[in-house]
């Protein structure tokens, strides 16, 4: 029976060779957007730690600045020159560009993360047309 399914035992052979490099590919395509993933979810929560940090002192800032108020002399004199009203301004523009940054570096994480349950169903595809070749091939050899 071997002998009069030649073509198709081959056939058959050369497409587990293929769907084969195809999982290979896929999974090398899962393990760069691991690598991608464990540099990038860290740097997020980095991020977030660091505009809590500034959040926090921000408003402490912004309670010695409320009290000035009641400040005379060199100390109201040098907060001024130091931070006037320009230190609120500043600090509100860096935490909303910080509050960007962590909105695409969301983004991104989110992109990758949803790329790789892609890829993981097209694995499970081909894992599923490997086994079915498989089984195929077994056939034909019987």
């Amino acid at each position: 029976m071997v002998d009069n399914n030649i073509d198709e035992i081959n056939k058959v052979e050369s497409s587990i060779r293929s769907t084969e490099r195809e999982i290979s590919d896929v999974n090398m395509s899962i393990r760069e957007i691991d690598k991608k993933l464990d540099k990038l979810i860290p740097a997020e929560k980095e991020l977030s730690e660091e505009k809590y940090y500034i959040r926090e002192n921000f408003n402490k800032m912004r309670e010695i600045s409320e009290e000035k108020l009641i400040w005379i002399g060199d100390t109201k004199e040098l907060f001024d020159k130091l931070y006037g009203n320009n230190f609120s301004e500043s600090c509100f523009r860096y935490m909303s560009e910080l509050d960007n940054v962590h909105d695409e570096l969301n983004d991104e994480i989110t992109r990758l993360e949803n790329f790789k349950y892609e890829q993981n169903g097209l694995l499970g595809h081909l894992r599923s047309k490997l086994n079915s070749l498989g089984n195929t091939l077994s056939n034909l050899l019987n």
